[in-house]
């Protein structure tokens, strides 16, 4: 079988994204649908479906990683600060918004308690709730990949001083150790430390896949079946769950979903093709996964979906597809909304 992605190229990862964008939604739609129909049996593929969590996000540290260039600390402060705070300060400044907005229609008080815990949860980057003297914390939900993101690139910028071999090599996976044993402690971290010391041992190893070039090397069947076997192994004894930040197998679970997102990377070159009508839709979604993966956050914090399962549908399946569709559709209006702001934006700087 002939790979479909043969070179470097811009936006080779993208359909790979738009898939773990749309499984992201596709799994945290489960949760929901799990609290509204306790005791109801899912099938496996589903339940195999919210396994794939960890490979998925995995998978985007590694394609960040791929495209790590060692530079300057400030320089690369301002630069990540722009591409992935920045965002995040709008995400957080829309969702209090539109719960202001939303108490004001339903006649609640404009300052409820919900949009102090929203607000202060960005103010701490709270990856779970958590209270505070007192004080409820909201978790910040898939936002805290931003937040991760950026602590784990600065730290890894950081390790790069080391001369980027052995050195470096050690030093990313001890951090990455620590952050897995600080999910053993009852300690709510702020800023999302434990999964930036975690996450930094992904990035490292996107950057080892564009510095050896392993991605477009020609590997045996019996390399593919082994990173197979320890991917479905290690997930059926293992648990691996980044926002949590809970490794049940620590430092192994790192190679196990290392493997996992490495099949999938090598399936997508195979697989994919960009000039494919098929694939068009999932490549516009990786392109426009930032706008995503925010609007997304956005709509977990200020909507409750709840009502979605009561209504008179027969069965669970066709109220979550109703729930996918409405999701689907805020983000799809959400992102013509930005697009155009965006649009004129850019025009007004010229």
């Amino acid at each position: 079988m002939e790979r479909k992605i043969k070179k470097n190229s811009i936006g080779m990862f993208d359909i790979h994204k738009g898939i773990v964008m749309i499984l992201i939604v596709c799994i945290h739609s489960i949760y929901i649908a799990e609290k509204c129909t306790p005791g109801f049996q899912y099938p496996l593929f589903v339940r195999g479906l919210m396994k794939t969590s960890s490979c998925g996000l995995a998978l985007l540290f590694l394609i960040s990683g791929y495209s790590f260039r060692p530079s300057p600390w400030k320089k690369s402060f301002f630069q990540q600060a722009r591409n992935l705070l920045k965002p995040y300060a709008y995400s957080g400044a829309a969702a209090v918004c539109l719960l202001c907005i939303k108490n004001i229609v339903s006649g609640h008080p404009v300052f409820s308690t919900d949009i102090l815990s929203t607000a202060a949860g960005f103010l701490l980057a709270a990856s779970s709730n958590m209270t505070v003297g007192g004080i409820q914390i909201s978790s910040i939900q898939v936002l805290w990949y931003l937040i991760a993101m950026f602590n784990s690139w600065l730290l890894l910028e950081l390790f790069m001083k080391l001369g980027g071999g052995g050195k470096t090599a050690a030093a990313v996976l001890l951090c990455c150790a620590a952050g897995m044993a600080l999910g053993w402690t009852d300690i709510r971290f702020p800023f999302c430390i434990p999964q930036s010391m975690c996450c930094t041992a992904f990035l490292y190893c996107g950057w080892l896949l564009k510095k050896h070039k392993l991605l477009f090397k020609d590997y045996s069947v019996k390399i593919y079946g082994v990173c197979l076997a320890v991917y479905c192994v290690g997930t059926l004894v293992g648990d691996a769950k980044f926002y949590e930040n809970i490794w049940k197998l620590w430092i192994l679970e790192l190679a196990i979903v290392l493997a996992g997102s490495f099949l999938a990377i090598e399936a997508g070159f195979f697989l994919f093709d960009c000039s494919s009508a098929f694939w068009s839709p999932f490549l516009t979604i990786g392109r426009y996964s930032l706008w995503v993966m925010c609007l997304h956050a956005i709509d977990m914090l200020v909507f409750q979906w709840e009502w979605v399962f009561r209504l008179p549908l027969p069965g669970i399946y066709a109220k979550y597809a109703v729930l996918l569709v409405l999701r689907g559709l805020f983000i799809f209006l959400g992102c013509i909304v930005l697009k155009n702001w965006n649009m004129r934006w850019k025009g007004k700087k010229r």
